[in-house]
This record gives structure tokens, C-alpha cells and sequence, in this order.
């Protein structure tokens, strides 16, 4: 506190305040003060302008020769010093208004000796008060920042770690329909490559990221539906419904649509006499994606990845969960598409 940028402003209304209030109090005329009223105020401005820098002096120098992780500690000690330094303060003022700007003998002013070592003590108690309430609040506010800090390093870590999950899944089906392509001398497998590497370079830009602007989600998608085309031919069906107006300024969480395609994928069988049908429709803020449920007799090894790691994201960056519906003849996923506002809290 006492090293405040606008402290000689301080210095001067506080020490105004103390003499007005001390003013109206009639604490001059109770005892017997000689000084005028013009030697008065400047005792009061030098005491606290004393009592300021000199403690303002003494914090600097104690912070820099006295390392201590107590904040008790250091105001304890801060004050200790400061009582001394008080004693120096209305010493001198007593010295420039009382003698020199007043012209009294020493003896003529002994109860204005006393009452000025009473206010320099007064005011250096009520300013090292204020100055410890400072200090703990400052305290309080650094381990706030810090802990929030923590919590999001913490979340941080928490996203980087699902997402490091997603690419070999993906990976890992698209280099199968690559090498068969390539051994059937296909004339798609060069198409194939552009497409993948595009999807792949997409996800690689954004897996720091925790929000995704939806446009950018669903031009890749159109990449990535046709890499399924290729894998699945006719076995798998794709509507997809949204109003281009309502894709501005939301985001969603990177692979979403990814994870609940590959999701539907996976539990479902997928032929061409029975094909499996997605629909993606994007309304008012929510995400839908819902397929026809026909799930398979004997279902893939899951490293449980897939919804989990939705819910999780998105309970982590906005505090909401997904909606899972599970009828007998679909299977429907919402979601949340987030605002502008989570994306710049969260992307920056």
C-alpha cells in the first residue's frame, strides 16, 4: 500500500481529514493548543507524510534483505520498525511547525509535544492496519489466480489426454482402406490421400484446441463422409440438415462428430442390405445425431473412449453433459453448440 502511484494524494486528504476531524471534536480547545490553526493542518500533513514515506522506506528495504513466507511475520516486523521511525517523524515535526514556522520554545509547547507523539502513533497504527488488510487481500487474490491456474492447466491436461486417444483410432482405420486401395491399383487412392491428409491435417491444427468453430467442423466433415464411402460403399447412409444462419458464432468441441460417427460405426451393423443411416440436424443451439439402431451380435473390444470422452470434454469446458437416447429403433446423441463467448474464454 504505501508504495501506492497516487499516494501523495493520499497523504494530503488523509492528512486534512485527521485535522478536520479532529477539529470538530474540539480536541484543540480541551487542551489548551497554542498553535494556529495554519500550523495545525501542516503538522498533521507532515505527520502523516512522515509516517508514510519512512514506513514506505522501511517495506522496501525489508522486502528486499528479509525473505519470509509469513506475511504475519513480515507486518509484525514492518511495524516494530515503523515505531521508531514514528518517533523520528514527530520529532520533526514538531521541529518545523511547533519551532521553526511557529517560533515557540521547546518549554512552551510541552502538551503539543505530547499530543503530536500521541497522532504520529495513532496515524502510524491506523496505516499499518490498512496496509496489513491490503497485503492479505493481495495475498488472497495471487493464491486465487493461482489456483485457478492450476485448474486450468489441469483441465488442459485432462483434454490433451482424451484427444491423444482419438487420432491412432482414426489413423489406424483410414491406412486399412488405403492399403487396399492402393492394392487394387484404385485410381481413388490419390483422392483418398488428399482427402485423408486434409482430415488429418485439420485435426492435427486443432487438437489444442478446446472449441472449434462449427462451419470449419462441417466442411471436414464432407471430407471425412466420403473417406467412410470409400471404406463402407453403400453400407453406410449420411442426412445431414442445418441452417447455414445458425452456424454463426458457435463452436463445438474438436471431433465431436467425428467420435459420434465413429461411435454409431462401431455398435452398429453396417451392409448394404442393411445400411446404417446418420442423421446429423443442427436447431437452436443443439447438436443431434441420431442412427438407425441395429446393433451388432458380437460388439468390438471398446476402450470406452468414444462418449465418455464427449461427456468429459464437455463437462470440463462448459459444466453441461450430453443426451444419450436409446429406443428400439434409434439411437440419438444431443449436444450443446456453444456461443462466441465460450470461445473466447476458453480458445483464448
Amino acid at each position: 500500500m504505501f508504495s501506492l502511484k497516487y499516494r501523495y494524494l493520499i497523504i494530503l486528504a488523509l492528512g486534512f481529514y485527521s485535522y478536520i476531524n479532529t477539529y470538530f471534536t474540539d480536541f484543540f480547545n480541551h487542551y489548551q493548543v497554542k498553535a494556529s490553526s495554519e500550523a495545525l493542518i501542516l503538522s498533521f500533513l507532515l505527520i502523516v507524510f512522515f509516517v508514510w514515506e519512512l514506513s514506505r522506506l522501511a517495506e522496501q528495504t525489508l522486502k528486499r534483505y528479509f525473505k519470509t513466507q509469513s506475511a504475519v511475520k513480515f507486518l509484525t516486523i514492518l511495524f516494530i520498525i515503523s515505531l521508531p521511525l514514528t518517533l523520528i517523524s514527530a520529532i520533526a515535526v514538531i521541529a518545523i511547525a511547533g519551532v521553526w514556522y511557529s517560533g515557540y520554545q521547546l518549554t512552551e509547547i510541552q502538551t503539543e509535544i505530547k499530543l503530536t507523539l500521541l497522532l504520529a502513533f495513532r496515524i502510524n497504527l491506523f496505516l499499518h492496519c490498512i496496509n496489513s488488510i491490503v497485503y492479505f487481500f493481495k495475498q488472497l487474490r495471487a493464491k486465487q489466480l493461482e489456483a485457478e491456474e492450476l485448474k486450468r492447466a489441469k483441465i488442459q491436461a485432462q483434454l490433451q489426454q482424451i484427444k491423444t486417444q482419438i487420432n491412432p483410432h482414426f489413423l489406424f482405420n483410414n491406412l486399412n482402406v488405403l492399403a487396399s486401395l492402393i492394392m487394387n491399383k484404385s485410381e481413388e487412392a490419390n483422392q483418398f490421400i488428399e482427402s485423408f491428409s486434409e482430415v488429418y491435417r485439420y485435426i492435427l491444427k486443432n487438437q489444442e484446441k478446446e472449441l472449434v468453430s462449427l462451419q470449419d467442423e462441417l466442411k471436414v466433415m464432407d471430407l471425412y463422409i466420403f473417406l467412410l464411402k470409400k471404406r463402407f460403399a453403400e453400407a453406410i447412409k449420411f442426412h445431414i440438415s442445418f441452417d447455414k444462419h445458425h452456424l454463426e458464432n458457435t463452436y463445438i468441441v474438436p471431433a465431436t462428430l467425428q467420435i459420434l460417427i465413429e461411435n454409431a460405426i462401431k455398435h452398429n451393423i453396417a451392409s448394404s442390405s442393411k445400411p446404417l443411416i446418420i442423421d446429423i440436424v443442427i436447431e437452436n443451439n443443439i447438436l443431434m445425431v441420431r442412427n438407425n439402431y441395429q446393433p451388432k451380435k458380437i460388439l468390438e473390444n471398446s476402450s470406452q473412449i468414444g462418449l465418455k470422452s464427449i461427456n468429459q470434454q464437455y463437462k470440463i469446458i462448459c459444466g453441461k453433459e450430453i443426451t444419450v437416447k436409446n429406443q428400439d429403433d434409434y439411437f440419438e446423441i444431443t449436444l450443446p453448440v456453444l456461443k462466441v463467448e465460450n470461445y473466447e474464454v476458453f480458445n483464448h
